[in-house]
This record gives C-alpha cells, structure tokens and sequence, in this order.
C-alpha cells in the first residue's frame, strides 16, 4: 500500500512540474529543489487522509537519514510534537518536518524559511495540531513562504 501511495504522490508531483503551479520556487523560499519536492509530497499525504493524527505517549525518536533501502520505517501517523517516533509496534509517527525528510530519505535542511513551518510557536499545544491544520500551515507556506499558524488552526477544512 505504501508503494502505491508513494507513486501517487510521484504523480502529482509531475502534474505540478508540467503544469506550473501556485507554489512558490524551492529558490523564493530558499530551500533546495529536493526539499521542496518532499514538502509537496508531505502536503498531498495530509490533504489526502494518508496521516491520521495519532497521539504519542513516551515516543522513541529515530532519524531518518539513519535508514536506507528496505530499513526505511513506514509513516503511519501525523503528530507535530516530534519529529520522527518509532514505536515497537505501531510504526513511526511524524511532524511536517519528519513526513518530508522521510520523503526526502535524509533529515531535511533546517533554515529560517523553515523554522516557523517546524516550529509552530503562536501555538500553544503542538500535538493537538491536526493533519487538516498541518496542511492550511504547509500550503500557506509553499505559496507564500509563511506558515500562518494561527489562521491554518483556525480553518476547519
């Protein structure tokens, strides 16, 4: 099932290549092209349910540059307070952050135009940040290099 998920967001990824989009360039926001493919691959797993938000009690943190090949752990949930969990039974729980570098196959690259993004501040409780709400912060950011928290928590849907 991974597989075909990962292929469908290959997809989209060539539908937005050729047919130009709303996003800003890897170099407005100043990240490199890799990147910026990996947070638009995260973007369609939250919009499309792929990450349901799961709660996260005494998480094991893991890296993910740490993994290659078949040792690659399988993202099976959405949480923004850590950036990569591996539970013994459950699979792996991701932020925003974590999602790309999986995506990305090594820890993306944390700069100021990413910070705010990883980094939700304004908000008070980061693990009740939901997919729905980490998708309005990750689209305003990829077109208009600002997560706008507080209005991406505000949206419903």
């Amino acid at each position: 099932m991974f597989g075909r998920i990962r292929n469908k967001a290959n997809r989209l990824m060539n539908n937005i290549l050729n047919q130009g989009c709303e996003f800003l360039s890897a170099k407005a926001l100043g990240i490199e092209h890799a990147e910026w493919e990996a947070l638009i691959k995260t973007l369609w797993w939250l919009e499309h349910g792929k990450l349901p938000h799961t709660e996260v009690e005494n998480p094991t943190f893991t890296e993910f540059f740490a993994y290659s090949g078949t040792d690659t752990p399988k993202i099976d949930g959405f949480n923004m307070l850590v950036w990569s969990s591996r539970g013994e039974e459950c699979g792996t729980v991701c932020c925003i952050g974590g999602t790309a570098s999986h995506f990305l196959g090594r820890k993306i690259t944390m700069n100021h135009s990413l910070f705010d993004l990883f980094h939700p501040y304004e908000i008070s409780n980061w693990s009740k940040i939901t997919p729905v709400h980490a998708a309005h912060a990750l689209r305003n950011y990829l077109t208009t290099g600002r997560a706008q928290w507080k209005k991406a928590i505000k949206r419903k849907t």
